[in-house]
């Protein structure tokens, strides 16, 4: 099987790897195997198709990757990142610490040390 993988990323540029398989892979250790990390990757595009980490390549592929905050010619479902643009939390008394680390990370917390 031969796999080709691009990753389009704004900072690096667009990258083009070609990898060939012996046996069944998930599309998430043919990421890693390239040297990029999972957690990096918004979209997976197989042969046109959107797929998830988990999808196995069998035969011949084109794979494109996708970073968060790419526009791709896909839609937005199916996204492996969440948004959190908007993402809120509430902490107890005893998550102070959480909080502030999530606070430095620029999320909105609301935390109360009283709180049980």
């Amino acid at each position: 099987m031969a796999i080709l993988i691009s990753f389009s990323d704004p900072e690096r540029g667009a990258k083009i790897l070609t990898r060939s398989l012996s046996e069944k892979t998930s599309v998430k250790d043919v990421i890693e195997s390239c040297g990029v990390p999972h957690p990096e990757v918004d979209l997976i595009v197989v042969n046109g198709r959107r797929w998830i980490l988990t999808y196995g390549v069998m035969n011949d592929a084109e794979i494109e990757l996708y970073p968060p905050g790419t526009q791709s010619p896909q839609s937005e479902e199916k996204r492996l990142q969440v948004s959190l643009q908007s993402a809120s939390f509430v902490a107890d008394g005893h998550l102070g610490k959480l909080a502030r680390n999530l606070r430095l990370l620029g999320f909105d917390v609301a935390y109360d040390p009283r709180a049980r």
